[in-house]
């Protein structure tokens, strides 16, 4: 497998699960006070992920070869 495939897929699937986390994050949004108050504790390190999924996909994008 040549540099630029592995990058690709390493960008795909970091792609997919940070779509997976925003549909996480838009649900708890949308949930009620009394939802949320279960989850709120560990809602910031979603957040938290969620940017390092950035980080790590535009390092991809940047440091790949093309």
């Amino acid at each position: 497998m040549d540099a630029k495939a592995c990058c690709d897929g390493m960008s795909a699937e970091l792609i997919g699960w940070k779509t997976k986390m925003d549909d996480v994050i838009r649900k708890f949004d949308a949930a009620s006070c009394g939802e949320k108050q279960w989850v709120f504790p560990y809602i910031n390190d979603l957040h938290i992920i969620h940017a390092e999924l950035d980080d790590k996909i535009q390092s991809l994008k940047t440091e790949c070869p093309m």
